[in-house]
């Protein structure tokens, strides 16, 4: 590609465009795709040549695979989505897309990474990130593949290699290279060392990062992108994609406003982030629902919201994959929605008054209540600042335990307690302020804790029925007469000492298990309207993951209450 700016009048045998001399055989996708390299790099300004760089983006995308061609292999069609979407990339660095499901992101991001490697095939690496390999294909990386299939057809600088999933660039001398090309890197949570390692190790002129699904994938991977790859690179672009799920995983973190989430609601369609921006694709609010008829067949139409049942739409699964945003507070499934907490401060540290703290552990073990890990929970009661005088609880830190299957002198009963009682001893924690979930085969690790530790351990049982407690400070109703059992009633209890400001320090990991745990419809409905919150088993086998983090939490603050007195009544009395 020549590129040679013009000085004075067009010099004989060139051809005069955007405002350059090019040599008169040079095709008009090479002056294309010159020009977009040098405005996205910012080398020359968005607006030379008297068009912007969504231009020659545009008119790169149309040639490869243009919208109307019935000979095409294949297609990428213009909705305005997607154009609203390419806009953005040609003028941020770093770009957060919050959308709805089939509102075209990874379409839109596939030929953004195909179009970014092929203005400087040589020098530039895209990086696209999803979860597994076989998830990626379905996703952005299939898309990839599929639109990179007709410029392997056509001879440019690069070959798939399906096996290793990357297309690599191959110079003129037919050579294929590693350094440069378009790089799968699945970035699931559990394999994030592999991924971060990968990552590391690359190093390029430009590095574009096209990360789909980042709500799924470990916060490792941005904090790679962000401090390791953009650095000693020319041009770097980091863009996130996700269906939103929370506010605290990486995506959520990514695309969180400046001013704080309560600055914004679902309407709001662009704000500024700590890096860059945050687009908003409302599913209500598509293409196909503007014009109230069906013109794009993978968006959801007019027809299609009306079949989806009203109690449909007050879920998180609803918010997430139809509104594309952060679920609020109030939805009718939820015990603790993510802004709510949030909101509280319940997320900020505990300012303490003077020094009269004590220390606190409640232990969750994973064989009581159907759990997937035996969870350790440690935290400070003590007096507030903030709200003055009252007494809090701090969420410290929490350990989970991991069985060592050589030692054949213990069984893993005894291994929970030596562990259990180590770890509290080391931190300070007296057996009096200690406790544990007694529920079912709690009962004999109760026996274990008793002689190997004190019969001071506090054993809380969250099976069975719920206390003749008051529900609150301003509803005398016992408890049991609102809770369906034990279990429904702690887990509700934090909501007030939430309220009053006395619960500090609840961490990422706390904050997602508590916004996990549904209410049991069924519980409502066959029990006069009592609040039942759905069992770990039913959980386990819904989303796979059990909530025994929260547990632990929830009996710490049980545990506080209980053997510290730790009350909200006048606390919610005096902010009344």
């Amino acid at each position: 590609m020549n590129f040679a700016p013009i000085f004075g009048d067009p010099m004989e045998g060139y051809l005069h465009q955007y405002g350059f001399n090019w040599r008169k055989n040079t095709h008009q996708i090479a002056i294309e795709l010159a020009m977009f390299r040098e405005k996205i790099t910012k080398r020359i300004p968005s607006d030379t040549g008297d068009v912007d760089t969504f231009h020659h983006f545009q008119r790169i995308a149309r040639a490869f695979w243009p919208e109307r061609d019935a000979k095409a292999a294949v297609h990428f069609i213009w909705h305005p989505w997607a154009e609203r979407m390419i806009r953005a990339a040609c003028d941020h660095e770093y770009l957060a897309i919050a959308g709805s499901g089939g509102c075209g992101k990874s379409e839109a991001y596939a030929i953004w990474a195909i179009v970014n490697y092929l203005a400087d095939p040589e020098n530039t690496t895209v990086l696209a990130t999803s979860t597994t390999i076989k998830a990626s294909k379905q996703r952005i990386w299939g898309k990839i593949t599929r639109y990179w299939g007709v410029c392997e057809q056509l001879g440019l600088p690069g070959h798939l290699v399906d096996s290793e999933n990357k297309i690599s660039y191959v110079g003129r001398d037919g050579k294929r290279s590693d350094l440069s090309g378009i790089v799968l890197i699945p970035g699931e949570k559990k394999k994030e060392r592999d991924a971060t390692g990968k990552m590391q190790g690359i190093h390029n002129k430009n590095v574009i990062f096209v990360a789909d699904e980042l709500s799924e994938l470990s916060e490792a991977i941005t904090e790679v992108a962000f401090f390791n790859l953009s650095k000693g690179c020319e041009h770097f672009q980091f863009i996130g994609i996700s269906n939103p799920a929370s506010y605290v995983d990486a995506f959520g973190k990514f695309a969180k406003l400046k001013e704080g989430w309560d600055s914004i609601d679902v309407d709001d369609e662009e704000w500024k982030t700590d890096r860059g921006v945050c687009l908003h694709f409302d599913g209500l609010k598509n293409p196909n629902m503007v014009a109230r008829k069906k013109i794009y067949s993978w968006m959801e139409g007019p027809a299609d919201f009306e079949k989806i049942p009203e109690d449909a739409k007050n879920t998180s699964s609803f918010w997430r994959m139809y509104r594309g945003f952060w679920c609020p507070a109030g939805i009718t499934d939820q015990i603790y929605s993510e802004i709510e907490i949030l909101n509280s401060k319940a997320t900020d540290k505990a300012i303490w008054l003077d020094n009269d703290k004590t220390k606190v552990a409640f232990l969750d073990p994973s064989f009581t209540n159907g759990g997937d890990r035996t969870v350790l929970y440690f935290g400070t009661v003590g007096k507030l600042a903030e709200p003055h005088g009252y007494r809090g609880l701090q969420y410290d830190e929490f350990l989970v335990f991991s069985e060592d299957v050589t030692d054949k002198s213990l069984t893993r009963s005894q291994q929970v307690v030596q562990w259990f009682r180590n770890e509290c001893l080391a931190r300070g924690v007296q057996p009096k302020n200690a406790g544990y979930d007694k529920s079912g085969a709690g009962g004999p690790l109760g026996d274990f804790i008793s002689v190997a530790w004190s019969k001071d351990v506090y054993g809380l049982q969250f099976g069975g029925r719920a206390s003749d407690n008051p529900v609150s400070a301003y509803d005398p109703t016992p408890s049991h007469e609102r809770y369906v059992n034990s279990v429904s009633e702690i887990w509700y209890s934090a909501k007030e000492y939430m309220r009053t400001g006395q619960v500090k320090g609840i961490g990422d990991d706390l904050l997602r298990e508590m916004c996990m745990r549904k209410l049991d419809p069924n519980g409502e409905k066959n029990l006069a309207l009592r609040i039942k919150v759905l069992p770990k088993s039913e959980m386990k086998s819904r989303s796979g993951i059990s909530p025994d983090i929260a547990d632990a939490g929830m009996g710490l603050l049980a545990l506080a209450r209980e053997r510290l007195n730790l009350d909200s009544t006048q606390a919610t009395k005096a902010l009344n």
